[in-house]
């Protein structure tokens, strides 16, 4: 009797080789590659069956996780501005605000905590700064030295914590390059004459030369840390946002786009630049209270974020 060659014999089906993928892919943790060997055909043909069980229902997946939401959340707003990375903090609208301020803070302490290689820090201050100072471990973070990206407010209260990048370095006993001056001054001539000083210049090329940079994020309205501080009053806001601002950062004004605004406090600000800011390899924007949506788009778009972390009822208003 003649005998056949091997390579005559026809293949399987192709439900077969389907259901069969399937099998080895999910059942015996096989992958592609030594399933197509086993079937005798190529790890293309194995991946493309696997996605048409997916897409005829053979194969359902579902995810046993409530945070899943979230995670798939930052992942589209990632996409959609082009952002490095978005971190949501899941929240209840019925939060105090401060709570949902200190949630954010913490998250920030546990992102810092990961970084495992020595590194500096260029800081502002704010409410959720301090709160993320309050959770960060004593020994738990490797810091060369801390800098001020921003000049101070001249007064220090429980309100306006604006000594905390001082207890931060204290907290981890390293030293701090410190702003000597108010964030705004009252002038253009005084803005312009202070930049010279030798202390704050030192303060001002220490913090562009930060490997990480940690930001709040102000609205432009009474809420607004710089309102209550009084660096700015009512006229300011009206006429700031007549120039189309919607928010503040390191003392400066910026519009929807993350432009600055062409305003006199650009000259008047105490604080590194937006150009030697984006130069920072790392900058954390940390956006805990309510009404922040506006804000946050506008820096991404202008593309000075690299990392936000925010709650998840303003990132759903991002979306």
């Amino acid at each position: 009797m003649r005998r056949l060659a091997t390579n005559t014999i026809t293949e399987l089906d192709k439900e077969s080789l389907l259901l069969r993928s399937v099998y080895l892919f999910y059942n015996d943790k096989m992958n592609i590659q030594t399933i197509g060997r086993k079937l005798g055909i190529s790890r293309f043909r194995v991946s493309r069956y696997l996605k048409e069980a997916e897409e005829k229902g053979v194969v359902k997946i579902e995810i046993n996780d409530d945070k899943i939401f979230y995670e798939s959340l930052a992942c589209e707003l990632q996409e959609k501005y082009k952002v490095g990375r978005v971190i949501i903090v899941p929240v209840t609208a019925t939060m105090d605000e401060d709570l949902v301020r200190k949630m954010v803070g913490q998250k920030c302490a546990e992102l810092l905590s990961s970084v495992t290689q020595e590194f500096t820090i260029g800081i502002t201050w704010g409410r959720t700064i301090a709160l993320m100072i309050e959770s960060i471990s004593e020994s738990g973070l490797k810091v060369r030295r801390i800098a001020e990206l921003t000049g101070g407010g001249g007064l220090i209260n429980a309100g306006i914590p604006t000594n905390a990048p001082a207890i931060f370095a204290k907290k981890l006993l390293t030293h701090c390059y410190q702003m000597p001056s108010p964030i705004i001054v009252s002038s253009v001539e005084i803005g312009r004459s202070l930049k010279l000083d030798k202390s704050i210049r030192t303060a001002l090329e220490m913090s562009k030369t930060s490997d990480i940079a940690i930001c709040g994020i102000s609205t432009l309205d009474e809420n607004s840390m710089l309102f209550r501080a009084g660096f700015i009053d009512e006229d300011d806001l009206a006429s700031l946002k007549a120039k189309g601002a919607v928010g503040s950062i390191l003392g400066r004004f910026f519009d929807k786009d993350g432009q600055e605004i062409d305003s006199e406090f650009k000259e008047r600000v105490i604080s590194i630049d937006f150009e030697d800011f984006r130069k920072i390899p790392e900058r954390i924007f940390l956006a805990g209270g309510w009404g922040k949506a506006e804000c946050i788009r506008g820096l991404l778009r202008g593309g000075l974020v690299s990392t936000i972390i925010t709650n998840n009822i303003t990132a759903s208003e991002l979306a």
